[in-house]
């Protein structure tokens, strides 16, 4: 069992980032059992990996008092992770801008960022091209949601920014890295397809949507 947490250590396995995933397309809290259910897990399984996303500051427990017997739990996904939590994205964070504005500029974080968008899509688990996108944006910390869908576009609404905090210092530049990791992303998980629209967020509260436009001649977007 790991030790320490931080947010993107606690989301590495992809049945983490299932469950996050689920915590915030619900939008409510869950049980520990309704979990289980819903994903075909045994209940302590998931509480195993739900005390990691816990630890990591990524769900929050609560507790549901019944008639009879022990307090369930009942978990919900943060909308913003927990003080500390965002350690390891802020290094991260850091290190890129560091090492792009030097050398170029806004272009050069773009470029930054598609190269390690590049190299999260390799070292992912292997999934269906828009499920290994959604978990990746899931590992950074974007607490993604599937939107609108149709036969050429698939849109993903972003609940949170684990890089909040910088938007007010650099937001041209925070921006630019976010839409160069998910080119980088699509260039190695779905082949073909284009990063058809990317909306930053107008409001603190608000979310950045993505909209991923299908390879030329494919039957499907799964």
């Amino acid at each position: 069992m790991e030790a320490r947490e931080d947010s993107r250590s606690a989301l590495a396995p992809s049945t983490r980032a299932r469950l996050l995933e689920l915590l915030g397309r619900l939008g409510r809290p869950v049980s520990t059992g309704e979990l289980g259910e819903l994903t075909g897990l045994h209940p302590n399984g998931v509480r195993a990996h739900l005390q990691a996303l816990l630890r990591g500051g990524l769900v929050v427990r609560g507790r549901e008092r019944g008639a009879r017997g022990r307090p369930r739990d009942l978990w919900s996904a943060t909308r913003t992770p927990a003080p500390g939590a965002e350690l390891r994205p802020y290094v991260d964070l850091s290190r890129w801008l560091a090492g792009a504005i030097g050398r170029g500029g806004i272009a050069a974080v773009e470029r930054a960022g598609r190269r390690t968008g590049r190299e999260l899509a390799r070292n992912g688990a292997r999934a269906a091209p828009v499920e290994a996108i959604e978990e990746s944006l899931a590992a950074l910390g974007f607490a993604p949601r599937r939107g609108a869908r149709s036969r050429e576009l698939v849109t993903f609404r972003l609940g949170n920014c684990p890089y909040s905090e910088a938007l007010s210092d650099a937001p041209a530049a925070v921006c630019a890295l976010h839409r160069g990791i998910t080119a980088g992303l699509l260039e190695v998980a779905y082949a073909g397809a284009t990063l058809d629209r990317f909306t930053p967020r107008e409001r603190p509260d608000g979310e950045c949507v993505i909209a991923i436009r299908k390879p030329l001649g494919a039957t499907a977007l799964r």
